[in-house]
């Protein structure tokens, strides 16, 4: 759900609380599992450190009292500013992106509950520069090493994150190199792109359909392998994808334990 003057490509534009009502109303009548509202643009801004934000305070509300007569959470594309103080002070539960997100804004974030899904893997590598606008490259190349910086504030922080794109697609494993390169160690990292990144979707089962190994190692390589019979496996963490329905308990005890029998 976006303001009719607000970032956003997705859905019909709303003003007014009312507005946000009814489409909140309407996105659980067709049984979605979260309802995401656009708070703020989707790049940093180049020029100055003021981050426009589209949404009021009562428009947010309205979309968390209705998420939770049926207790679903509501995630919000927010880079940081104060869309981001007002959205989870309102009580959104999860924060997308986060790419400007200050000591404050941490702060209030581990204050109040909230989780992160971190994207920043469309900032932080050229070569997802071929996705984006002529002008959304410049904002990447310009803003690089601020984002990294800020990644590195979010993995000292201890604030809870996932790790997901929506726009880097083919490459999500890289977004577990970079948190690995940031400071994240691999065993969490292997959570935040999977388990984590579900309970952000309100996932309660996780299955997979991709068969293969995604890794990560204290050097902050990451990538896949195709699964093989019998895999041992040393100084990385994996994660094996499966036809099945796995636990994730079991399968981070195996890892920790450093062997994955694939069959």
């Amino acid at each position: 759900m976006r303001c009719i003057h607000g970032h956003g490509f997705v859905g019909v534009p709303h003003s007014g609380a009312e507005e946000f009502r009814r489409t909140a109303r309407e996105n659980m009548l067709q049984g979605a599992d979260l309802l995401k509202t656009f708070a703020t643009p989707g790049m940093p801004p180049i020029n100055g450190s003021f981050i426009p934000h589209f949404l009021t305070r009562e428009e947010i509300r309205t979309v968390v009292e209705e998420a939770a007569g049926k207790n679903l959470p509501v995630v919000s594309h927010c880079i940081g500013g104060q869309g981001l103080v007002d959205c989870v002070e309102e009580g959104v539960d999860v924060i997308e992106h986060a790419y400007c997100i200050d000591d404050a804004g941490l702060e209030l974030v581990t204050k109040y509950g909230c989780r992160l899904d971190l994207t920043s893997g469309i900032l932080l590598d050229p070569s997802g520069e071929e996705f984006l606008s002529p002008a959304s490259v410049d904002c990447c190349r310009r803003m690089r090493d601020a984002a990294f910086s800020c990644m590195e504030k979010v993995m000292k922080s201890g604030v809870k994150f996932a790790l997901g794109t929506d726009a880097y697609h083919g490459l999500l494993y890289r977004e577990v190199k970079y948190a690995v390169q940031c400071g994240a160690s691999s065993l969490n990292t292997m959570k935040d792109v999977t388990v984590n990144a579900a309970k952000n979707a309100s996932c309660r089962r996780i299955k997979a359909t991709i068969g293969g190994l995604l890794y990560a190692n204290k050097k902050g390589a990451a990538g896949m392998f195709p699964a093989a019979p019998n895999c041992v496996i040393k100084n990385s963490v994996f994660i094996c994808f499966t036809q099945k329905s796995i636990s994730m308990k079991r399968l981070i005890r195996s890892c920790k334990h450093g062997q994955l029998p694939f069959r």
